[in-house]
């Protein structure tokens, strides 16, 4: 092939060209080196992390910075379940103490309308005293018994 026949084939003498787009993404002439997902030919195909490059004491330091995250987390984890439980707790207690109050009051409500009612009636008239041979000063009942 000829070097005539390369720039005929490649167009480059033609006088069509696209209409340039702004607000597309250009490609740029350093993509290929800057690009992680694609790296250069001549760095040897594409990049992959590699832990084996980082120290030892920068390994325990981010194991630290895991561990650490991972205790935060369980730590936040165990206080929220206490609060739900603690919450729980106070919310059960207070229908509890709040059905028994009222309970109470009930009663006490009841009671006391009973003994007003019943100081406002006149029971003398109902209960007439009965007349029983006595000794005196024991009545019968208990003279029987001995």
């Amino acid at each position: 092939m000829t070097y005539p026949d390369v720039v005929f084939r490649s167009h480059i003498n033609s006088s069509f060209r696209a209409p340039p787009l702004w607000l597309a993404q250009q490609v740029s002439p350093y993509a290929s080196a800057t690009d992680l997902s694609h790296s250069n030919v001549a760095a040897g195909g594409p990049m992959q992390f590699d832990l084996s490059s980082l120290e030892t004491a920068t390994l325990v330091f981010i194991g630290t910075l895991v561990f650490g995250v991972i205790l935060a987390a369980f730590v936040l984890a165990a206080g929220l379940v206490a609060l739900v439980l603690l919450g729980a707790g106070k919310l059960s207690w207070t229908l509890v103490s709040t059905t028994l109050l009222a309970l109470v009051h009930g009663i006490n409500a009841s009671w006391d309308k009973l003994v007003h009612r019943s100081s406002s009636a006149d029971v003398a008239g109902e209960f007439q005293g009965q007349v029983s041979p006595s000794t005196g000063t024991y009545p019968r009942v208990i003279l029987r018994d001995s």
